[in-house]
């Protein structure tokens, strides 16, 4: 198996002397299959070929190709399973049977998303038979396929020609049998359009490779997904067909990256939410640009576009009229490094006049990166002074159905970036330190389907005099712009 993550293609062809899969002189070679990991969030999988107790290919990760595995001629389906699950596991897909014929090569590619309220999104098996067109001096054989379950039909250019290799190539459907010629022994650069409105998506480039060869160029990941994340849209090119499961020479598969960008992705977003026990309401300014007025504690401001990188925060106790105001500010608080394209939730916690062992005021900063569900999916942040290392989750006759469910997480941290799933409808979630089986404070969160949210606990939890009680605020990211709903407990 052969990670795709961080090459770049630069081959040459090697002669295979192997078993009998496909060497000349055999009686009647076996067909052979491979599987192309190309379903972000999928998570590793084990593939089976024909119901066989034992996997054909084990622990297949996202962007990856394994070798081809023989099989008997004849008609066969392919079973995916969680990668250690054991073989009476109900396979988490099934693919029709199909044939498989004597001397032939098969790609399998596992496409699209498990966790989907969308049919046309979900997961599923493409298999295609191995039939590139004969080979001519100079070029090279790609054949193209859509493997993204978010982006729209599309169109292919070969840039440096300015003409479409390929047109209103559908979701989850693959360019003709025999691929398209392209050059060889030069860089290329194929971008991706929306077929319908020609607007661009993305633009690859691949290293020089040797005449003569044949790719599949699959697009995979996810269009809505921020640059630098590991679903982040990209291009998979695995080739050339030959090789055999320990065999001298490997399959190849390529992680081509995006490297121009019509459209150059948008500057960093970021949402601001006063969470702070004592602070007043605040004027926040970045240099001499305001970003917020008259932010009351609870309040949520945004969307703000800043640059990217770390930013300095200014804040003032808010007054009337505009303008920058002359005074020293009241704090001066830092971002994380931000990124482009991606969306933040900032919280300002901690005291503005800290008593001992309390927090200073500072800013708590956390990249949306939710997975999606059609079930509510609540991160933690915890902003609450006063606060050990907390715990939350469903609680039901005043106990938690699942203690720790979420936790611990420690002031300043929050849960798993994914989120945790959660039940659909008027929720009780707790909140206690870690280790109670009863919570020491329940909110009802109203978690619709497909929720996205960070459960924010502001405030102290033991407030002195000057101090702002513990609230929950739920800052909801499925849709835009955010919102905030701050709640008292029960």
């Amino acid at each position: 198996m052969h990670s795709a993550t961080g090459l770049l293609v630069r081959i040459g062809l090697t002669t295979l002397l192997a078993t009998c899969v496909f060497t000349a002189g055999c009686a009647q070679p076996k067909p052979a299959v491979r599987f192309v990991h190309a379903a972000p969030r999928a998570g590793a999988v084990d593939v089976y070929v024909s119901g066989e107790p034992a996997p054909a290919f084990r622990n297949v990760r996202y962007g990856e190709t394994t070798g081809y595995k023989p099989v008997g001629a004849g008609t066969h389906r392919i079973e995916v399973r969680p990668s250690g699950a054991p073989y009476s596991a109900v396979p988490a897909f099934v693919t029709e049977t199909r044939r498989y014929d004597h001397r032939k090569r098969y790609t399998a590619i596992g496409a699209g998303l498990f966790e989907t309220s969308n049919p046309e999104a979900r997961f599923r098996v493409l298999n295609y038979l191995e039939e590139f067109g004969g080979s001519v001096s100079g070029r090279e054989r790609v054949r193209f396929v859509h493997a993204s379950a978010d982006v729209p039909p599309v169109d292919v250019r070969l840039a440096q020609r300015d003409v479409k290799e390929v047109n209103d190539l559908k979701r989850f459907q693959a360019s003709g049998a025999g691929g398209e010629l392209v050059p060889a022994d030069e860089s290329l650069m194929f971008t991706y359009l929306t077929a319908e409105s020609h607007q661009t998506i993305a633009t690859f480039t691949t290293s020089p490779v040797s005449p003569r060869t044949e790719w599949f160029a699959v697009l995979a990941g996810l269009a809505n997904e921020p640059p630098g994340s590991p679903y982040a849209l990209t291009l998979l090119m695995v080739g050339p067909s030959g090789g055999v499961v320990g065999a001298a020479a490997p399959i190849v598969a390529g992680l081509v990256a995006p490297v121009v960008s019509v459209t150059p992705p948008p500057p960093p977003v970021m949402y601001l939410l006063n969470g702070s026990a004592d602070a007043p309401a605040l004027d926040i300014y970045m240099g001499s640009t305001p970003v917020a007025s008259n932010l009351v504690f609870g309040g949520l401001v945004g969307s703000i576009q800043v640059p990217g990188g770390v930013q300095a925060l200014d804040l003032f106790v808010h007054t009337e009229g505009g303008g920058r105001p002359g005074a020293t500010p009241l704090a001066t608080l830092r971002t994380t490094d931000l990124v482009s394209g991606q969306q933040y939730l900032a919280v300002i916690a901690g005291n503005l006049t800290p008593r001992v062992a309390q927090p200073p005021l500072q800013l708590v900063v956390y990249a949306s990166a939710f997975s999606t569900s059609r079930t509510p999916v609540l991160r933690l942040v915890n902003a609450l002074v006063g606060a050990p290392p907390l715990q939350t989750g469903v609680v039901q006759n005043g106990s938690f159905l699942t203690p720790g469910s979420i936790g611990p997480v420690a002031f300043a941290g929050a849960s798993q970036a994914a989120g945790s799933a959660f039940p659909v409808g008027p929720v009780q979630v707790g909140f206690a330190p870690v280790g109670a089986v009863s919570p020491v404070a329940t909110f009802v969160v109203n978690a619709d389907p497909g929720m996205q949210a960070f459960l924010v606990p502001i405030g102290a939890m033991s407030p002195a005099s000057g101090e702002r009680p513990l609230r929950l605020a739920v800052v909801s990211v499925t849709s835009s712009p955010w919102t905030v709903a701050v709640l008292e407990p029960q």
